[in-house]
């Protein structure tokens, strides 16, 4: 019965060990929420300092901005010498989520609460769309 009672009150120490130990050393959600704000500002500058940037003969990325956690990227298509489809930003969209996805930085930071965002216009500068991308979209 001794001995039972020690065992008992080890486990116990070493799990009011444990929890004061993973208190102390993870982040609160309030801590971790600013490091991905401040990540995604970081990311966002860094790009933002390199455009535009020509990304195919249809497409450039002009913009990359931030808000809290959303990295957004702002595309212009070249709608005067191409023909964009009526479901141009569903295929984009697709495309754009499996590249994303099989990236495992980006859903690691995903798992962190990144969001990244797509916005996309035509020559006339009109909106064409935008979607975005989260840590649940990658299955």
């Amino acid at each position: 019965m001794k001995k039972a009672t020690v065992t008992a009150l080890v486990i116990v120490a070493v799990l009011v060990a444990w929890v004061i130990v993973r208190t102390l050393t993870a982040p609160s959600a309030e801590s971790l929420t600013r490091q991905v704000e401040d990540g995604v500002k970081v990311a966002a500058e860094e790009l933002h300092a390199r455009m535009p940037r020509k990304i195919d003969k249809m497409t450039t990325l002009v913009d990359v901005t931030s808000s809290g956690v959303v990295m957004t990227y702002h595309y212009k298509i070249d709608s005067n010498d191409y023909e964009v489809p009526p479901n141009f930003m569903k295929l984009v969209e697709t495309i754009i989520t499996k590249d994303v996805c099989k990236s495992s930085d980006t859903k690691s930071a995903m798992k962190e609460g990144a969001v990244y965002a797509y916005s996309y216009i035509n020559s006339d500068s009109k909106p064409l769309g935008t979607f975005i991308i989260k840590d649940g979209d990658c299955g």
